[in-house]
Protein backbone atom coordinates (compact mmCIF):
# COMPACT_ATOMS: atom_id res chain seq x y z
CA UNK A 1 0.00 0.00 0.00
CA UNK A 2 2.62 2.11 1.14
CA UNK A 3 4.39 1.71 -2.60
CA UNK A 4 1.17 2.45 -4.26
CA UNK A 5 1.16 6.01 -2.23
CA UNK A 6 4.53 6.44 -3.02
CA UNK A 7 4.20 6.26 -6.79
CA UNK A 8 1.06 8.00 -7.07
CA UNK A 9 2.55 10.93 -4.52
CA UNK A 10 5.73 10.93 -6.85
CA UNK A 11 3.52 11.09 -10.13
CA UNK A 12 1.64 13.85 -8.85
CA UNK A 13 4.17 15.92 -7.49
CA UNK A 14 6.12 15.71 -11.05
CA UNK A 15 3.10 16.21 -13.06
CA UNK A 16 3.06 19.50 -11.24
CA UNK A 17 6.42 20.32 -11.37
CA UNK A 18 6.31 19.56 -15.16
CA UNK A 19 3.25 21.64 -15.73
CA UNK A 20 4.86 25.05 -14.54
CA UNK A 21 5.43 26.76 -17.68
CA UNK A 22 8.59 27.47 -19.30
CA UNK A 23 10.99 30.66 -18.80
CA UNK A 24 10.08 33.21 -22.07
CA UNK A 25 12.91 33.11 -24.08
CA UNK A 26 14.97 36.50 -24.32
CA UNK A 27 13.70 38.53 -27.48
CA UNK A 28 15.94 38.98 -30.25
CA UNK A 29 17.90 42.19 -30.49
CA UNK A 30 15.98 45.36 -31.51
CA UNK A 31 12.62 43.92 -30.45
CA UNK A 32 12.74 45.30 -27.07
CA UNK A 33 12.40 48.59 -28.00
CA UNK A 34 8.55 47.74 -29.52
CA UNK A 35 6.33 47.37 -27.14
CA UNK A 36 3.02 44.88 -27.53
CA UNK A 37 -0.12 45.52 -28.59
CA UNK A 38 -2.24 46.15 -25.36
CA UNK A 39 -5.47 44.54 -25.26
CA UNK A 40 -8.80 46.18 -24.60
CA UNK A 41 -9.57 46.37 -20.62
CA UNK A 42 -12.35 43.68 -20.01
CA UNK A 43 -15.17 45.51 -18.65
CA UNK A 44 -18.33 44.11 -16.88
CA UNK A 45 -22.25 46.02 -17.18
CA UNK A 46 -22.23 48.43 -14.18
CA UNK A 47 -25.11 46.82 -11.60
CA UNK A 48 -27.98 48.30 -11.65
CA UNK A 49 -27.87 51.32 -9.13
CA UNK A 50 -29.52 50.86 -6.13
CA UNK A 51 -33.07 51.99 -6.81
CA UNK A 52 -35.23 53.43 -3.92
CA UNK A 53 -37.71 52.32 -2.21
CA UNK A 54 -40.53 50.39 -3.91
CA UNK A 55 -43.61 52.39 -4.41
CA UNK A 56 -46.10 51.30 -2.10
CA UNK A 57 -49.02 48.92 -3.17
CA UNK A 58 -51.86 51.49 -4.06
CA UNK A 59 -54.64 51.71 -1.43
CA UNK A 60 -57.83 50.14 -1.72
CA UNK A 61 -59.10 53.26 -3.13
CA UNK A 62 -57.16 54.20 -5.59
CA UNK A 63 -57.61 50.53 -6.69
CA UNK A 64 -61.14 51.21 -7.21
CA UNK A 65 -60.42 54.27 -9.19
CA UNK A 66 -58.55 52.13 -11.33
CA UNK A 67 -61.27 49.01 -11.65
CA UNK A 68 -63.33 52.26 -12.54
CA UNK A 69 -61.36 53.86 -15.24
CA UNK A 70 -60.47 50.68 -16.72
CA UNK A 71 -63.91 49.46 -16.85
CA UNK A 72 -64.79 52.71 -18.83
CA UNK A 73 -61.86 52.69 -20.99
CA UNK A 74 -62.96 48.98 -21.98
CA UNK A 75 -59.74 47.71 -21.19
CA UNK A 76 -59.99 43.96 -20.16
CA UNK A 77 -55.91 43.80 -19.58
CA UNK A 78 -56.02 46.48 -17.19
CA UNK A 79 -58.98 44.97 -14.79
CA UNK A 80 -57.83 41.75 -15.22
CA UNK A 81 -54.25 42.94 -14.10
CA UNK A 82 -56.38 45.10 -10.81
CA UNK A 83 -58.10 41.60 -10.41
CA UNK A 84 -55.11 39.21 -10.16
CA UNK A 85 -53.49 41.50 -7.25
CA UNK A 86 -54.07 40.19 -3.64
CA UNK A 87 -53.03 44.04 -2.74
CA UNK A 88 -55.02 45.83 -1.94
CA UNK A 89 -57.50 42.91 -1.32
CA UNK A 90 -59.91 42.47 -4.14
CA UNK A 91 -62.82 42.26 -0.78
CA UNK A 92 -61.64 45.72 0.20
CA UNK A 93 -61.76 46.95 -3.25
CA UNK A 94 -65.37 45.54 -4.35
CA UNK A 95 -66.33 47.19 -0.81
CA UNK A 96 -65.20 50.81 -1.84
CA UNK A 97 -66.78 50.55 -5.40
CA UNK A 98 -70.07 48.99 -3.55
CA UNK A 99 -69.82 52.26 -0.86
CA UNK A 100 -69.30 54.26 -3.87
CA UNK A 101 -72.70 53.28 -5.46
CA UNK A 102 -70.68 51.03 -8.61
CA UNK A 103 -72.57 47.98 -8.03
CA UNK A 104 -72.10 47.27 -11.88
CA UNK A 105 -68.13 47.76 -11.81
CA UNK A 106 -67.95 46.00 -8.30
CA UNK A 107 -69.49 43.00 -10.37
CA UNK A 108 -67.56 43.13 -13.24
CA UNK A 109 -64.59 43.60 -11.32
CA UNK A 110 -65.80 40.60 -8.78
CA UNK A 111 -65.99 38.51 -12.06
CA UNK A 112 -62.75 39.60 -14.32
CA UNK A 113 -60.38 36.56 -12.83
CA UNK A 114 -61.75 33.92 -10.89
CA UNK A 115 -59.30 32.57 -8.81
CA UNK A 116 -59.83 30.47 -5.18
CA UNK A 117 -59.51 33.38 -2.99
CA UNK A 118 -61.90 35.65 -4.50
CA UNK A 119 -64.33 32.66 -5.76
CA UNK A 120 -67.25 33.97 -3.26
CA UNK A 121 -66.66 37.76 -4.41
CA UNK A 122 -69.29 37.84 -7.06
CA UNK A 123 -72.06 36.22 -4.69
CA UNK A 124 -71.21 39.17 -2.14
CA UNK A 125 -71.56 42.07 -4.07
CA UNK A 126 -74.87 40.76 -5.48
CA UNK A 127 -75.24 40.14 -1.84
CA UNK A 128 -75.08 44.32 -1.10
CA UNK A 129 -76.73 45.91 -3.98
CA UNK A 130 -79.82 47.72 -2.26
CA UNK A 131 -78.46 47.91 1.12
CA UNK A 132 -77.08 50.76 2.37
CA UNK A 133 -73.48 50.81 4.17
CA UNK A 134 -72.49 51.53 7.53
CA UNK A 135 -70.06 54.42 6.96
CA UNK A 136 -68.52 53.93 10.55
CA UNK A 137 -67.75 50.71 9.64
CA UNK A 138 -66.44 51.38 6.43
CA UNK A 139 -64.28 54.10 7.76
CA UNK A 140 -62.95 52.15 10.43
CA UNK A 141 -61.83 49.42 7.73
CA UNK A 142 -60.33 52.23 6.01
CA UNK A 143 -58.48 53.84 9.16
CA UNK A 144 -57.44 50.08 9.93
CA UNK A 145 -56.27 49.87 6.59
CA UNK A 146 -54.02 53.11 6.51
CA UNK A 147 -52.66 52.15 10.20
CA UNK A 148 -51.38 48.59 8.91
CA UNK A 149 -49.68 50.18 5.79
CA UNK A 150 -48.05 52.45 8.68
CA UNK A 151 -46.38 49.34 10.26
CA UNK A 152 -48.75 50.89 13.22
CA UNK A 153 -50.36 47.24 14.15
CA UNK A 154 -51.71 48.83 17.51
CA UNK A 155 -54.09 51.96 15.77
CA UNK A 156 -55.31 49.30 13.50
CA UNK A 157 -57.09 47.08 16.24
CA UNK A 158 -58.82 50.11 18.12
CA UNK A 159 -59.94 51.38 14.86
CA UNK A 160 -61.88 48.44 14.17
CA UNK A 161 -65.37 48.16 15.91
CA UNK A 162 -64.21 44.15 17.78
CA UNK A 163 -67.42 42.44 19.24
CA UNK A 164 -69.87 44.81 17.86
CA UNK A 165 -73.24 43.32 15.26
CA UNK A 166 -71.96 44.15 11.92
CA UNK A 167 -74.85 46.56 10.14
CA UNK A 168 -74.60 47.17 6.27
CA UNK A 169 -71.44 46.41 6.34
Amino acid sequence: MRRWFSVVLVTLVGGVVHADDPKPATPPPGAESVPAPKAPPITTPAAPAPSAKPAPPPTFEQAADGVIAAIQAKDDAALKALALKDDPDPWLVADELIRRSEHDAAAVFSKALPRKDVERLPAYVASRRGIADNAAAQDAVATADAALRRGDAKTALAALPVGQPDEGT
